[in-house]
């Protein structure tokens, strides 16, 4: 069983395919559309991560639905994620019992370097060659990168926090 892990953007995605628990493959997908938050750029960006995945061999999909806070927390305006949900249910409706997980379930309140650190923990020394060469492609948009491989090792059960016996 391979699972799609998709971090959504409408700039970018970062995108992982884990195959039997494994990290397989990651990148960051680009929308082929420069500009703009309409319903072309929505349309493109999920056709390319759709294409991405298709190539990838995904065959179930788990993808983050980002979480709209108070005022008081949030930061800029809310109403720039609402592309993203659309980019995330786009690609979710072409697989088969998609999952959707909020950033708090699969991520808690951890700072980005911890969850980084932590992410990077989970995985083994091929799985971190395949990460790393991608972040070597992907530049400054790696950490959407990152953030896929966490909601891929969170939905193939291998995020939970460890224990100190362990």
């Amino acid at each position: 069983m391979s699972v799609l892990a998709l971090d959504p953007g409408i700039r970018g995605c970062g995108v992982a395919v884990f195959d039997k628990n494994e990290l397989v493959s990651c990148a960051y997908v680009k929308n082929p559309v420069s500009a703009g938050d309409d319903p072309a750029a929505v349309f493109a960006m999920s056709a390319a991560v759709i294409s991405w995945a298709q190539t990838a061999g995904a065959e179930h999909c788990t993808f983050e639905h980002p979480r709209i806070y108070t005022a008081a927390k949030s930061k800029g305006d809310n109403n720039d994620l609402l592309p993203l949900v659309a980019v995330g249910y786009l690609v979710a409706s072409r697989f088969e019992n998609p999952v959707k997980v909020f950033p708090h379930e699969w991520k808690g309140q951890m700072p980005k370097e911890v969850c980084a650190a932590r992410i990077r923990n989970r995985l083994n020394e091929r799985e971190l060659d395949t990460l790393d060469a991608c972040l070597t492609k992907t530049g400054a948009k790696g950490h959407n990168v990152v953030d896929a491989v966490g909601i891929g090792l969170y939905a193939v059960d291998r995020f939970q926090p460890k224990k100190s016996w362990e």
